[in-house]
């Protein structure tokens, strides 16, 4: 890509986790940077360790997608520690 191009000293790798083990990704130097879904905190804000910044990137509606039908549903849990979880227990 044009990117490796002008910046071949620039190593990036790209990794899935829930929120919690990229946010401590971070914290520990781990990880430079993560994109994450922070969940609310009591007050309403996102909640992130003071330690870190968390300038939004973008903002995303969660929603739930099920049959038209009417019925039992099954909830498809994500891993322990993704904000997506908390939302949904």
């Amino acid at each position: 890509t044009r990117f490796q191009q002008q910046c071949p000293q620039v190593d990036i790798t790209l990794i899935t986790q829930p929120t919690r083990q990229l946010t401590e990704g971070v914290l520990t130097a781990a990880l430079d940077a993560a994109l994450v879904c922070l969940p609310p905190g009591a007050d309403g804000q996102p909640a992130c360790p003071a330690e870190l910044a968390f300038p939004p990137v973008f903002y995303e509606t969660l929603m739930l997608v099920r049959p038209q039908t009417p019925g039992p549903l099954r909830f498809a849990a994500f891993a322990s520690g993704c904000s997506y979880r908390a939302l949904g227990d």
